[in-house]
């Protein structure tokens, strides 16, 4: 006969294991999202709902087939809704294109936020999804802070942050604000210089990046989330992307990953020249969202790289920012 004492020890002692695994589980996910947010890993720890119907949502972005302007409207609360979920992306940054030699990487992506929070038939939000540009910027464009997108209304306050443009935005968060030189970690005197009030990088033969310039996320540009009704709120930080290149101006440039509504990661389609070993130009706007490249909300444009001589390419535009709303 078994030992009901004995089995009834092995079975809470079974339990605790569980339970100390999972929390090391929480543990580890809440470490993902706050040191490493480009990490998709991270992100289910994000508020998340699914409990509406396919046909209760509404987007507010831009539908002009340029993915890089803004949008605006008012949401109203239907009647027999209770809850709703916000979410907002802030404008990805534009990529300027310098003389040759030089360029950009990527864009940063814009902030994220999303909030799952009580609501009550007959309030009203305004509902505002950032523009990133309104062209393709062309050599020597300076920098900017793209727009960011936000939810305001009875109890709730939202804003995503839009991405600050330029190499030298990446720098400072890697390196600090003294950084004068497109580098990886730990380098001091090495790198490209930067040019054009920090919007692109120009490259000669003793110039290569000294390693892989990393994913590191901007402190200035995130989110921010109020509630006074019951509820809870998170998001992301805008993103940088890795760059790396030798003293050929070979090498390549990797997107950082944009969250897409669902807490996947959006695919991020063709690259479009994302590796390279000679040529003249690539990215910039041949590579833009009309043309088919990376139709996704929050994104950043697409690098530029100049070599052999060739000038005429653009910068491409940010994607600009979107507002989902779901209720039930």
């Amino acid at each position: 006969m078994a030992n009901a004492l004995l089995y009834n020890a092995i079975v809470k002692r079974n339990s605790e294991i569980v339970n100390e695994i999972n929390e090391l589980k929480l543990q580890q996910l809440e470490s993902t999202l706050s040191n490493c947010p480009w990490d998709p890993a991270g992100w289910v720890l994000l508020p998340y709902d699914n409990s509406a119907a396919p046909s209760d949502e509404v987007f507010v972005c831009d539908t002009s087939g340029y993915y890089r302007c803004g949008a605006s409207c008012t949401w109203t609360v239907p009647a027999g809704a209770s809850n709703a979920m916000f979410q907002a992306w802030g404008a990805g940054a534009w990529t300027a294109t310098g003389c040759c030699c030089g360029g950009t990487q990527y864009g940063g992506s814009g902030g994220y936020v999303v909030a799952v929070a009580t609501v009550t038939p007959g309030e009203s939000f305004t509902l505002c999804a950032g523009c990133s540009g309104c062209c393709y910027p062309s050599r020597g464009t300076g920098t900017a802070s793209m727009c960011g997108s936000y939810v305001c209304g009875p109890g709730i306050t939202l804003c995503a942050a839009g991405a600050c443009t330029g190499v030298l935005a990446q720098m400072c968060m890697i390196h600090g604000s003294n950084c004068c030189r497109f580098q990886a970690r730990g380098n001091t005197n090495a790198g490209s210089c930067i040019c054009n009030s920090g919007s692109d990088y120009c490259f000669d033969n003793s110039c290569a990046t000294c390693g892989v310039v990393e994913y590191i996320s901007d402190s200035r540009r995130s989110y921010t989330a109020t509630l006074t009704v019951d509820g809870c709120a998170c998001g992301l930080p805008s993103l940088f992307p890795i760059t790396c290149y030798d003293t050929n101006h070979y090498g390549y440039k990797i997107r950082q990953p944009v969250i897409a509504p669902d807490h996947t990661v959006a695919l991020n389609t063709c690259q479009c020249c994302s590796t390279y070993s000679s040529g003249t130009c690539c990215g910039g706007c041949v590579c833009s969202a009309t043309n088919g490249y990376t139709q996704v909300f929050g994104a950043g444009g697409t690098y530029t790289h100049v070599m052999g001589g060739g000038n005429s390419n653009c910068g491409d535009a940010g994607r600009g920012g979107l507002v989902r709303v779901t209720w039930w």
